[in-house]
């Protein structure tokens, strides 16, 4: 049967506070004599099985959702997580961001107590039915931790409550956009690199050849001048790219569809200093060239098509990603206050240390077990 993983991060609120919280915000760590006790938050005493659930929850959902990526990276999941960065392991990293997660779940629960925020009876049944769905989504965590019912809907319920509570927090958010600023572009076209250099090749019938610089850029320029006719006269990109993958003096790539914003007008009228730049001049069905350099300062010419002068969808989607950095802002804020009030907590660093990241908890499906 197909597993397709569906993070839990519906009902777990971002989080704002990053990975860094247990050295920035002031976490007071020690050492407990009660090992059965992670932390003591506001007078609760947090068990070290649910520090640990919590903890198995961001191993699992960050090998899963990057699982390909690690393996061409790291090789396997062992390695990836005694990987260092700023002298810690991405082990610890997640260790920190579960334990923040934990602590900020806290907050919201104590502060939905305070101010009556209760589930209602619509909520709860919905409740029951993420439970039923962690439990299937989650499996590999629930079997390496040994977690009961009573552990896993704790976690679902209480997670579900911080995000109501988030959600008051957030309630009064400024959702008003202004048009001009959300307006997008959407354009395709060809990058064109002139070669100072090309290896010979007999099976292509390429011989050896050394260009100056200043055949490089006329090779790159008379090519641009070729594709951009090409382009207004119907010929497909994927044509075109194919065309001149066989001419050894110039690299010529698709950059496929891409989008253009206000804040890529440059400061002084006419100046060019990219192709995004460029496109955000043309209208609708318009093709022309602008010769710039890419990321690694390499002069390139780009030819360019402007498919969409204000593409809807592409429009929507920077509306999304603008009222969600307005949202996390205004979190941020709030929680600041909320946070200075339930500050009486306690993490014990010799209970968690008990707890490892190394084997990995995800395991990948087989196009077998994909098809089942």
């Amino acid at each position: 049967m197909k597993r397709d993983l569906v993070k839990f991060s519906a009902l777990v609120i971002a989080l704002v506070l990053g990975i860094s919280c247990l050295t920035g915000c002031g976490l007071r760590t020690g050492n407990s004599a009660d090992e059965n006790t992670a932390i003591v938050f506001e007078g609760e005493k947090i068990g070290a099985d649910e520090a640990e659930f919590y903890i198995r929850v961001i191993q699992y959902e960050t090998e899963a959702s990057s699982a390909s990526l690690i393996q061409a990276i790291y090789g396997d999941m062992t390695k990836f997580w005694a990987n260092e960065s700023e002298g810690k392991t991405f082990a610890e990293y997640a260790k920190t961001d579960a334990i923040s997660r934990l602590i900020q779940t806290k907050t919201l629960v104590k502060k939905a107590q305070d101010d009556k925020i209760t589930l209602t009876a619509d909520e709860t049944a919905k409740v029951d039915a993420a439970v039923a769905k962690f439990k299937e989504t989650y499996k590999d965590v629930i079997e390496a931790t040994g977690a009961d019912d009573a552990m896993v809907r704790k976690y679902v319920e209480e997670n579900t409550i911080a995000k109501k509570v988030y959600l008051s927090m957030i309630a009064d958010v400024d959702t008003s956009m202004d048009a001009a600023e959300m307006q997008r572009k959407s354009f395709e076209g060809v990058s064109i690199v002139g070669q100072t250099s090309v290896e010979a090749n007999e099976e292509k019938g390429i011989e050896a050849a050394e260009y100056t610089e200043e055949e490089a850029a006329a090779n790159r320029k008379a090519a641009a001048d070729e594709i951009l006719e090409k382009m207004q006269n119907g010929t497909e990109i994927t044509k075109i790219v194919e065309e001149y993958g066989e001419r050894p003096e110039v690299s010529v790539s698709s950059f496929g569809t891409m989008t253009a914003a206000p804040t890529d007008v440059p400061e002084t009228a006419g100046e060019f200093t990219g192709f995004r730049q460029k496109a955000w001049t043309m209208s609708n069905g318009e093709y022309d060239t602008v010769e710039t350099k890419n990321s690694a300062g390499t002069a390139v010419y780009y030819v360019i098509h402007m498919v969409n002068d204000d593409d809807p969808d592409a429009r929507a989607e920077a509306e999304k990603e603008e009222l969600a950095k307005r949202k996390d802002t205004m979190f941020a804020e709030k929680y600041e206050a909320v946070k200075d009030k339930y500050s009486d907590y306690h993490v014990y660093e010799s209970v968690l240390n008990k707890f490892k990241i190394s084997d990995p908890i995800y395991v990948p499906v087989t196009s077998e077990a994909a098809e089942d």
